[in-house]
């Protein structure tokens, strides 16, 4: 069945090309797209890029791949250096950058002339050259569309971490329309969820089963649809956190707010048994006279309190967020705006914008 009105999507990542079990998603995401008849064009980071939030690609270059996907999901693409020529290129053709996800909405949608020529008008690319249209030429694009994110992202910490999230809001900040999708999976299945049917432990399992992630993937490309049908003033980013668990069966979905979460600890001293043959830091930057560091850090994220509120998901602080909805097996949908808020402050009274401080 095809959509009512096909879209111009570019579709970005944070988790690199398919891969299993780093980026299994993907792929048959995008399939479910083409297969309702939208225009996809896709640009990915060349591997995995989590938590970039919304960092740039802005030391050294980027490079460009060109990449052909396998025809059978767990099997491995085709990278180029060279897109391939005309009638030998499939009907699956996409763009690998060594860079961030914001590096990739980038360049997606500013330089279609060099990665997507057949998206620019007849009209625009006669009138201009290559290099002059990747900077001229508006984005040919209806919707800047993040993800799937292998994992979820809900609570204020991941998504403030997320580069499933940066990558559409950089789409956002360009005055695109975009979504950021994350699917939810689950170590051991979540009281809400067991409270509702009792099911075997497999349908939430990290390596969740082809047959339920088809059933979210094409979930989420209803919502999607729906949303950039009916896209709200004021609306950013609208972030969809889907579960991979039965519930997707018989679906609810749920407006909702952001859990305002907070780090942990996330960096723990690595022992010195295992820094025998580290190399110590792996920055470029360094002068030459840096020695080897002797105390090497490593990122290992203390997670627990990131996933779910001390105060259980019905108080106050709970209910009604993204990750109250994910651990009840619903389907999240929170709206976000483009931008670093101001705190809704007074002090001293009403109008302080433009007043000097007192030293």
């Amino acid at each position: 069945m095809s959509a009512s009105t096909p879209l111009r999507i570019l579709l970005v990542n944070d988790d690199g090309p398919p891969s299993y079990p780093s980026s299994p998603h993907v792929l048959p995401f995008y399939r479910a797209l083409v297969a309702r008849g939208h225009k996809v064009s896709v640009v990915l980071p060349s591997s995995q890029k989590s938590w970039g939030s919304m960092a740039f690609s802005v030391a050294g270059q980027v490079g460009v791949w060109w990449y052909y996907p396998p025809r059978e999901e767990e099997d491995e693409g085709v990278w180029e250096r060279e897109r391939r020529a005309e009638g030998q290129r499939g009907e699956e053709e996409w763009v690998l950058l060594d860079g961030s996800p914001t590096t990739c909405t980038n360049v997606g949608l500013f330089n279609q002339s060099l990665l997507f020529p057949s998206t620019v008008t007849s009209s625009s690319s006669s009138s201009s050259s290559s290099s002059s249209a990747s900077t001229s030429q508006p984005p040919p694009f209806d919707l800047v569309l993040s993800g799937p994110n292998y994992g979820r992202n809900s609570g204020l910490a991941f998504c403030l971490s997320s580069g499933t999230l940066g990558a559409a809001l950089a789409g956002a900040l360009t005055g695109i329309k975009s979504i950021s999708v994350s699917y939810a999976h689950f170590q051991k299945v979540p009281e809400g969820i067991q409270r509702g049917k009792k099911r075997k432990a497999k349908d939430v399992a990290p390596s969740a089963p082809r047959e339920l992630a088809q059933v979210a993937n094409e979930l989420t490309v209803q919502i999607v649809e729906r949303l950039y049908s009916q896209w709200e003033d004021g609306v950013g980013v609208y972030g969809i956190n889907v579960p991979l668990a039965w519930t997707l069966k018989e679906p609810k979905v749920y407006w909702t707010r952001m859990w305002a979460s907070t780090y942990p600890r996330l960096f723990s001293l690595v022992q010195p048994s295992s820094t025998s043959s580290s190399t110590g830091s792996t920055s470029n930057h360094l002068p030459s006279s840096a020695p080897k560091p002797s105390t090497i850090l490593s990122f290992k994220p203390e997670m627990t309190g990131m996933l779910s509120p001390i105060g259980g998901l019905e108080s106050e602080e709970g209910r009604g967020t993204d990750v109250w909805a994910l651990m009840n097996g619903f389907v999240s949908v929170t709206r976000v705006q483009a931008r670093y808020a101001e705190c809704e402050l007074q002090a001293e009274g009403e109008g302080m914008e433009g007043r000097r401080w007192r030293l």
